[in-house]
């Protein structure tokens, strides 16, 4: 901003209430005020060195350091494009003298943009600084104080915090120690908020019609994976990471199902071997190998009632104590795989014609698929082809 102001470059001067009817022709006029602003911005920090200019080329060990300077939880520039557009949604809007909802500029947040071909590179003023993100995180996670607003924001939340992890890529080799840490502490917050949406939308009556369970699952992973980056370059810079031990079991147990997660385990820090956390994840990562190979008592897979316990036994490490309620929550994406291999052997051990049981009640079914309900256990058998 120092280098605008040298070349006498300040954004136009918004209108009172932005957001009202009666202000549509100013806001216009600010769009278009503002994008001649921009344009002038842009050139005066390409000319300054400040940004790249996409008509020149530039080394690599030239490279420039992006940072972003926005402190509001939306840029301007979005602001005034989305209020134009009618683009506002209703977290983001409240009530004026008249009575009518209306854009507030002060409560919008940067919603999700994807990249297209011919896109200007984003402004310094575009891209929200780290503590900013950190406060937009929170003021996000305090609009969903009770289940019922997590149906309802869910999507809301989930455009937003992607457009939180963009902003935070933008910036990721430009970082003091400090601000690492806070961009630690908010994909923490973001994982856990992906994980427990899982839990708790998956349950009647709290779905909402727009949720999809395996986007949901992708984004986790996604962060995941852009957590476990992180932690590694603290690793190398020696910072220190309070959640580290914790959210590393999470990741273990999120990719229990593949087959190199060992071989990246064997290449962490050695100070994990005590912990808690990893040795919790570690135990139901191989329960799950064990129910892969879906084996029993002998070899190959024996198809008794004893087979069907030791897959069981996942349920109940589950139900630990020792297994926090966010460990169970990952845990619990894995459980419709674990059900259908429970069914699998409970279709060959009930079925043999000498020696199998003879009864299969709701009640053994529930006790079984380890559900809430007889009537959980009976849908989840029927889903799958069985009847009574």
């Amino acid at each position: 901003m120092d280098q605008l102001e040298r070349d006498n470059i300040r954004p136009p001067k918004w209108p009172d209430n932005p957001g009202c009817i009666e202000q549509r022709k100013a806001t216009e006029r600010l769009r278009e005020a503002h994008k001649a602003y921009r344009e002038k911005a842009r050139m005066s920090l390409m000319r300054a060195g400040l940004i790249d200019d996409p008509d020149k080329r530039r080394r690599l060990n030239e490279a420039l350091t992006f940072k972003g300077i926005c402190q509001d939880m939306c840029p301007e520039w979005e602001c005034i494009t989305r209020i134009v557009e009618h683009d506002i949604k209703d977290p983001e809007k409240d009530v004026d003298e008249h009575g009518h909802a209306v854009a507030l500029p002060s409560l919008m947040v940067k919603r999700l943009a994807r990249s297209a071909a011919g896109q200007d590179a984003p402004l310094p003023m575009d891209v929200r600084s780290v503590r900013c993100l950190k406060d937009t995180f929170n003021y996000l996670i305090d609009l969903i104080y009770t289940d019922d607003q997590l149906s309802l924001r869910h999507s809301f939340l989930w455009d937003r915090t992607r457009a939180i992890r963009i902003d935070f890529s933008f910036q990721k080799y430009a970082m003091t120690p400090n601000e690492i840490k806070q961009q630690i502490y908010t994909l923490e917050g973001i994982t856990r908020f992906h994980v427990t949406s899982l839990h708790l939308l998956s349950r009647d009556g709290f779905t909402p019609p727009d949720f999809s369970e395996q986007q949901e699952v992708e984004q986790l992973g996604k962060t995941l994976i852009s957590l476990m980056e992180v932690y590694d370059d603290c690793a190398q810079q020696g910072i220190e990471c309070e959640n580290e031990a914790e959210f590393r079991g999470y990741y273990i147990v999120f990719n229990a199902f593949n087959p190199a997660l060992m071989e990246r385990i064997a290449d962490w820090d050695r100070r994990f071997e005590d912990s808690q956390h990893i040795n919790s994840a570690i135990s139901i990562k191989e329960c799950i190998k064990n129910i892969q190979r879906i084996q029993g008592p002998l070899q190959p897979g024996a198809y008794t009632q004893q087979a069907i316990d030791v897959i069981s036994i996942f349920f109940e490490i589950i139900k630990m104590p020792t297994i926090s309620y966010t460990m169970a929550c990952f845990a619990e994406i894995h459980f419709n795989t674990i059900r259908k291999a429970i069914l699998k052997l409970i279709r060959r051990s009930y079925s043999r014609p000498k020696f199998g049981p003879k009864d299969l009640t709701p009640a053994v079914l529930k006790q079984h698929l380890y559900t809430d309900t007889e009537e959980e256990a009976v849908e989840f058998f029927e889903k799958h082809g069985f009847q009574f």
